[in-house]
């Protein structure tokens, strides 16, 4: 499953970053350093325990990608918008915005698609952008 939900570390900055934190898969710490993933099942028997464990949503690439536009405008180029695009390229995968006519806003890349849409939400909001 860690192939396919973003890292502990990147689902720590999606966080902060505001990304929604209902999700199917969750990084739980159990211990002062131990982290595991697991689905939202478990997540609410965890809560129901009264155990005192911290939860971050582990989203799938297709969680991140539904919060991101298909299309934007950025304020700093006038014109035609940017498109959502996706490509996997030498086994990592590309995520970006760029103009029908192929003018490039922003590209990202990633060893997965849920890291490399990451990438992207934490770009969009940095930018202020969604």
């Amino acid at each position: 499953m860690k192939n396919y939900v973003v890292s502990l570390g990147m689902a720590r900055e999606l966080k902060d970053a505001g990304f929604p934190q209902e999700t199917n898969f969750y990084w739980i710490k159990k211990l002062e350093w131990d982290w595991e993933l697991d689905n939202k099942n478990r997540v609410s028997l965890l809560k129901e325990s009264g155990w005192d464990f911290e939860f971050v949503a582990a989203p799938i690439a297709e969680e991140i990608l539904k919060e991101l536009p298909h299309y934007i405008h950025d304020r700093n180029h006038r014109g035609y918008p940017f498109e959502l695009w996706i490509n996997k390229h030498n086994g990592d995968w590309n995520v970006g915005y760029e103009t029908a006519k192929g003018f490039p806003l922003k590209s990202v890349r990633a060893k997965t698609l849920a890291e490399a849409s990451a990438k992207m939400y934490l770009y969009l909001k940095e930018e202020k952008l969604i």
